[in-house]
């Protein structure tokens, strides 16, 4: 009979997420992920097959927590311009506020970046990230305003535009979080002259 685990999963996905969070995957050794979750290195073997794995499953605890509560607003059904620029703002205070997080920057953007040209390193899923900013940015940004209507083709070109934007504002935080929050509030004093677009 199999002994039962003595541990929450989740605990240890929790801890691993701030481990590589704070370190990055690569300076994140095995060694270090036993010491933060008090596991063997058999037992989180066992528990989840590998680092990568691992790594997999705190990433997805990042974006089931951090990711989706930034995107929501730009996501939910109805949303418009002013949630973008609210994104922004929002950013922006976190930035200018929470030092903790400005040291961090993104855990999602920064794996990206750390795994680029890494032959067989960790998938960061940037493909993924790029996609789904966009598409926040698209749906926010496709609703009818008081000016108007401004083409599909504008609206994926400045949602394009404005996830470059979000992306190198996560990167920017980590070396000067007053520069990062001055950018979000520029992006978001840009959107709010913007002409609110109907895709058609």
């Amino acid at each position: 009979m199999a002994r039962p685990r003595s541990f929450a999963a989740d605990d240890v996905v929790d801890t691993a997420m701030d481990l590589f969070w704070d370190r990055g995957y690569q300076a994140s050794a095995v060694a270090d992920l036993e010491d933060a979750t008090g596991l063997s290195r058999s037992s989180l073997y066992q528990a989840f097959g590998s680092k990568e794995r691992l790594f997999d499953s705190a990433l997805d605890r990042y974006i089931g927590s951090v990711a989706d509560d930034l995107l929501g607003g730009m996501e939910r059904p109805g949303a418009t311009v002013d949630d973008a620029a609210r994104f922004f703002r929002r950013l922006a205070v976190i930035f200018r506020g929470d030092g903790a997080l400005a040291r961090r920057g993104c855990l999602w953007v920064n794996s990206i970046i750390e795994s680029a040209g890494m032959p067989g390193g960790v998938d960061a899923r940037g493909a993924e990230y790029t996609a789904r900013v966009r598409a926040a940015f698209a749906h926010a940004l496709a609703r009818r305003g008081r000016r108007g209507a401004v083409s599909r083709s504008s609206v994926e070109r400045r949602a394009g535009l404005l996830a470059a934007g979000t992306f190198g504002a996560w990167v920017v935080v980590r070396v000067d979080a007053g520069a990062a929050s001055r950018m979000c509030r520029a992006l978001a004093a840009e959107l709010e002259t913007w002409t609110v677009p109907v895709a058609r």
